[in-house]
């Protein structure tokens, strides 16, 4: 899969500073990291996992998405001091995430854009 994600990038000469890439799987990520290491890439997850510093220094993340039902503001905040992006997925309704914004959530993953 990473192959042919690769391949599509490259075939469509996205600009790497547009793109975000994220997977649930932590060797994916590595992999894309070994072969194009301008990538923005984000570890999807449905909660920010205890040892997240270590995960995202191996991985050279710049941040997390996870399941807006699964953080609160305070782990968004620590994820912010330590540099890094929280995008949370599904909401699809803003109020849902409202409490996060302030800790420093830095965007919305979501079925319904014009519920935002």
């Amino acid at each position: 899969l990473v192959e042919a994600v690769l391949s599509a990038l490259d075939r469509q000469a996205f600009n790497p500073a547009h793109l975000l890439i994220s997977s649930f799987d932590p060797e994916s990520l590595r992999r894309i990291r070994d072969r194009r290491p301008a990538l923005a890439l984000s570890y999807l997850c449905q909660g920010i996992p205890h040892d997240w510093r270590e995960i995202a220094e191996r991985l050279d993340l710049v941040g997390f998405n996870a399941d807006y039902r699964h953080v609160d503001p305070a782990s968004i905040g620590r994820l912010a001091d330590a540099g890094l992006q929280t995008y949370v997925y599904t909401p699809n309704r803003a109020d849902a995430v409202a409490p996060l914004w302030p800790a420093g959530l830095a965007g919305v993953i979501t079925d319904d854009v014009y519920a935002f």
